[in-house]
């Protein structure tokens, strides 16, 4: 299939298969592509080359007068002439490749955890769905497809990453799913870090629960009902083998073997499972000795394992091509069951003697199916195994650094010019910065501007600090004003959740003092906030209050205490969505009126308070997702809204209008800034008729 991606794609991460893994994923082959043909002394070469011109500050607008005028320079061509020229190197070695079977599923996207059971099968789907511009629902699922009728069906979804499926005897499904928990040391994900829950779902009655959660990596269910998992150590390298059983989690052993994957079936049980430096193999486990023997153990991976009597099905990369392997426990005899292509994942009907595995292609990965034929036996090549490095550092070659040898590194990596013009129709000029620190406990952007006009210097600064983990500490100051000021946040999350329910609730303070060069005191505002999100396969439910206080005695002008809120909920119907929002507020002691924006009206009612309320229904119209390299600009789908929305003050007075609009998602600078150019016709309650433009950052 040519369907290979765009230099653009690439850039940018069109809403699709494989989505944000795309530059990783096609950038790799790329640039070993370049150092095999050109030379692996050019990939240095251009990266010290195009580092140290000043002409790289402006590739994300213009590539040819900085990254491509530097690849012309390596490599003798520009990097569209590079990336064509890759894809046809692709297209050309994989002429002709194809899956060895039939496709069963049609769904693409990522599929893992294939299982058979009578006429049912079972397996794990998760994917993404664009319901408006910038806005994705990402879906995980179990899906059980009834071989006979084609027919599938959800029997779990949650919001959270299924990582394994394995279906009893007594049609009860098994599932592991990721939830997060404090008590992590990284500043990234504010000391939360992942576990796994393992549930239980009875497939006859519907019922589902929660049986424990433990940092379970692989589990398998035992004839006896006992359930054996596998856990990683904590503080060196190697796996855990626990045993849970009537409501009691009971360690079993230790084992220097990383444990991957597990399967059972009779008195069998089979690991994946690897030593430190060594890819996967597979071994036979025995509960009663605590051991592992090795059944099949080479250099090449073995993993992806299933058992169907006395016959372990497995995936190997012998000769680099990922395909589906049998082992026979009996006669110890290996044989190759899929040819060329790419096959991982198998699943044995025995019944029917029909192979299911997991196969890949343009959409993704599907499910496919063959008959097999326990004749092409497999004799396994000996080759030597990685031989460990060993590391030596003598004390006098190491440098110990302290905290400031990280405070070292908030020097900012992003370095923009700005060039605008102004309102008094004067040139300004600018430069926007970006950084963080190499721990990522603190970043900050900053945007200085000089505007030629007023002769005003202005300055944006924002800092953000995870120092305090899981508190965060918010630090801005502006003078974009008249009136600089400056801002101080701090947020605490109380609830950090990823399967369905509660997913946040946060709690905090602002602390905000305006003027404050010249009267900070007198315009001291104290606002505590909290908010909370509710998630749902379908549904997303947000909820915020926020109250400003100002307060005499603290040396304010006036007492005043002000009340916002706002509540949003979202719901996807197949690939469009529903929204509906209601925001708030009552502020009776503000010095300044306000008011809420109703599409149709040229300004707002201005009061002390409010009640505003909305419902749209945003569908794709065209996917568009092509880009244009030299202006850098990309275009992602476009998206039909129509909307109904009316607002309240509180003398009665109030404002209605209904109308649609078409927008489009653009990004800028290499996917760092995103756009939403929107046109939309509006009718209000005066029957007046508007048209209107806007762009939405």
């Amino acid at each position: 299939e040519d369907t290979l991606p765009s230099i653009s794609d690439v850039t940018y991460t069109p809403p699709e298969y494989p989505s944000g893994t795309i530059p990783y994923l096609y950038g790799s082959e790329f640039t070993n592509y370049l150092a095999e043909k050109y030379g692996k002394d050019k990939l240095p070469r251009f990266y010290t080359s195009y580092g140290s011109s000043i002409l790289s500050y402006l590739s994300p607008v213009l590539p040819f007068i900085g990254m491509d005028r530097t690849a012309k320079t390596v490599f003798g061509k520009t990097f569209p002439e590079l990336f064509d020229e890759w894809r046809a190197y692709e297209k050309e070695k994989y002429r002709g490749w194809k899956i060895d079977g039939k496709m069963v599923t049609h769904n693409g996207w990522n599929i893992t955890s294939p299982m058979i059971r009578g006429e049912k099968l079972y397996y794990i789907r998760n994917y993404s769905v664009n319901t408006s511009v910038f806005n994705t629902f990402n879906f995980n699922e179990i899906v059980e497809k009834d071989l006979e009728t084609g027919r599938e069906r959800v029997v779990t979804s949650t919001t959270s990453h299924l990582t394994r499926l394995y279906i009893s005897n007594d049609d009860k499904l098994y599932y592991t799913v990721w939830e997060e928990k404090k008590g992590y040391a990284n500043a990234t994900s504010l000391g939360f870090g992942i576990y796994s829950l393992l549930c239980e779902k009875d497939l006859k009655t519907g019922k589902d629960k929660t049986l424990f959660g433990d940092a379970i990596r692989t589990f398998t269910i035992l004839d006896d009902d006992k359930i054996l998992y596998a856990k990683d150590r904590k503080h060196t390298f190697g796996s855990e083998v626990w045993e849970f059983y009537k409501d009691k989690r009971k360690k079993l052993f230790d084992t220097d073997y990383l444990i991957l994957e597990m399967t059972s079936e009779g008195n069998n049980i089979a690991v994946s499972a690897r030593k430190d430096w060594h890819n996967a193999g597979l071994f036979l486990l025995n509960v009663k000795t605590n051991s592992l023997k090795p059944l099949v153990n080479t250099p090449y991976y073995e993993g992806n394992i299933s058992l169907n009597g006395k016959k372990l099905f497995f995936t190997a990369n012998y000769n680099g091509v990922y395909g589906i392997f049998c082992c026979d426990l009996l006669t110890k005899k290996i044989y190759r069951l899929t040819n060329g292509g790419y096959a991982v994942s198998p699943a044995y009907d025995s019944e029917k003697n029909l192979l299911y595995f997991i196969g890949i292609n343009s959409n993704g990965t599907d499910i496919y199916q063959k008959a097999v034929k326990f004749s092409t036996q497999s004799t396994l090549k000996s080759f030597p195994f990685s031989v460990i490095p060993t590391f030596h550092l003598d004390k006098k070659d190491i440098s110990y650094g302290d905290y400031l040898d990280d405070l070292k590194t908030l020097f900012p990596a992003v370095r923009i010019p700005l060039l605008f013009y102004s309102d008094e129709r004067k040139w300004g000029i600018g430069a926007a910065l970006v950084g963080g620190d190499a721990v990522n406990e603190m970043s900050y952007n900053a945007v200085l501007a000089y505007d030629t006009g007023t002769q005003h210097l202005s300055t944006n600064v924002g800092i953000t600090s995870a120092f305090f983990a899981p508190l965060i500490t918010d630090l801005s100051f502006d003078t974009t004003d008249a009136s600089p000021s400056l801002s101080l946040g701090f947020s605490y999350p109380l609830i950090v959740k990823m399967n369905p329910g509660m997913s946040q609730l946060w709690a905090g303070v602002s602390i905000r003092m305006k003027d404050v060069f010249k009267h900070p005191l007198s315009h001291l505002e104290l606002t505590p906030l909290i908010s909370t999100s509710l998630r749902f396969p379908t549904t997303r439910i947000d909820i915020g209050l926020q109250i400003p206080l100002e307060r005499k005695a603290l040396g304010n002008d006036i007492d005043r205490t002000g009340y916002y809120a706002g509540l949003s909920l979202q719901r996807c119907v197949d690939e469009s969505e529903i929204k509906l929002g209601f925001n708030g507020f009552y502020d009776p002691d503000s010095p300044t009126l306000k008011g809420y924006i109703v599409r149709g009206y040229n300004n707002v009612l201005a009061s002390r308070g409010e009640i505003m309320g909305n419902i749209e229904y945003s569908l794709p119209l065209l996917k568009i997702r092509k880009g244009i390299w030299n202006p850098n600009i990309y275009l992602e789908d476009a998206y039909l809204k129509i909307f109904m929305e009316g607002v309240f003050d509180e003398e009665g007075e109030r404002r209605i209008s209904i109308g649609a609009e078409l927008s489009t998602g653009v990004k800028l600078l290499f996917g760092s800034v995103k756009l939403a150019p929107t046109v939309g016709i509006a009718v209000n309650g005066k029957n007046e008729v508007s048209w209107y433009y806007r762009i939405e950052f």
